[in-house]
């Protein structure tokens, strides 16, 4: 039952956190604590140099890409708590897909590349799946 409710409560945040960063460009802070609490018990984290060297890839690509704050942090919080399963072939996979739909949408809409494109639902959405597969 704690399962099934916790399970309820990732897919709330989750559809909640893509809305808003569609919406605004922004994750807010309580939504990647909710997601830090939901995600806390069971944790399938990776080892500590796995979990370092996915860390700082992840932050040095961040800023060079000017990628938002929010969605650093929300990377972060999932690699620390589930790398295990951010990192899995599938949901890279998936994660591929979903940012290659994200930019589609974006330049039929804005007949360019320029702007913010949101990449909360490129992230949640295939490590959504795959943590409900588990």
């Amino acid at each position: 039952m704690q399962q099934f409710l916790a399970s309820l409560l990732l897919i709330g945040l989750a559809l909640y956190i893509c809305a808003i960063d569609i919406r605004c460009h922004r994750i807010p802070n309580a939504s990647i604590l909710g997601i830090t609490i939901v995600l806390i018990y069971p944790s399938h984290s990776l080892d500590l140099p796995s979990a370092s060297f996915s860390l700082l890839l992840i932050w040095i690509l961040g800023i060079f890409s000017k990628a938002g704050m929010g969605d650093l942090k929300l990377l972060t919080v999932l690699l620390l708590l589930q790398g295990e399963i951010l990192l899995r072939p599938i949901t890279l996979a998936i994660g591929a897909l979903v940012i290659t739909f994200m930019i589609a949408i974006h330049l039929i809409v804005n007949k360019s590349l320029k702007g913010d494109i949101a990449l909360a639902p490129a992230i949640l959405i295939p490590f959504t799946m795959a943590y409900l597969t588990n």
